[in-house]
């Protein structure tokens, strides 16, 4: 069954879409995030409660660290140095613990950035929606390509 969803996810929802618009950009760039939920002075990079729905957990309060002092890339290395038993996933949140989800612009369209998930490998990886088709992508990345617009 969870092949037959995959394969509609990859064939049925992309059919309207040019090979073009179907595919992320795997290049080294440097993306700015940005965020629109203006409500905060700071933002957290927060560890996630993974016991319930990817990309829409609760922030572990204690494992957070603030992007008003220190860079998103620096932040997410000290979330890479962890000692990991299990994946872990990594969201934005303002200090009053709730949860935002920053965007960025490529080829004409938002891409919506739901977490960053590290495996046990210390392989890092994105979870991104595109906002106009709901695309969802989970896409091996890189710590310092990312970064906050200020």
């Amino acid at each position: 069954m969870r092949l037959i969803l995959l394969l509609f996810f990859i064939l049925g929802s992309n059919a309207n879409l040019t090979a073009e618009e179907k595919l992320l950009t795997l290049s080294d760039a440097t993306r700015k995030l940005v965020i629109d939920d203006r409500t905060s002075e700071d933002y957290f990079l927060c560890l996630m409660d993974g016991k319930k729905v990817f990309g829409k957990n609760p922030a572990k309060t204690s494992e957070c660290y603030s992007l008003k002092e220190q860079d998103l890339a620096v932040s997410m290395e000290l979330f890479l140095q962890l000692p990991k038993e299990e994946e872990m996933q990594v969201g934005f949140y303002t200090s009053e613990g709730k949860q935002v989800i920053p965007y960025w612009e490529e080829n004409g369209q938002r891409i919506l950035c739901l977490s960053f998930v590290i495996r046990k490998s210390n392989q890092l990886f994105l979870q991104a929606l595109r906002k106009d088709t709901k695309q969802y992508f989970f896409w091996k990345t890189f710590s310092g390509n990312w970064e906050i617009l200020k």
